[in-house]
């Protein structure tokens, strides 16, 4: 990360986002966070699929920050 970076300031928060959720891997480079999850079956992977969601949800509004759900691959 450049020195100056505009994206410098976000770092305190991304950093602190893999202790969110304990036992998930989450990958973390500049701008991109990557969130994996595994289960025993698609019932288990389901259930912590959602919670992961709600907690990063929760968290992200704690911290005033916003998540860009838009989709749209042009």
């Amino acid at each position: 990360m450049p020195q100056g970076s505009i994206l410098g300031p976000l770092f305190p928060y991304v950093d602190d986002i893999s202790r969110v959720l304990p036992g998930e891997h989450v990958k973390l480079y500049a701008d991109d966070t990557n969130l994996f999850i595994s289960g025993v079956d698609v019932n288990t992977l389901n259930q912590k699929c959602n919670y992961s969601i709600e907690t990063l949800n929760q968290w992200f509004i704690a911290n005033r920050l916003h998540v860009n759900v838009d989709h749209d691959i042009s």
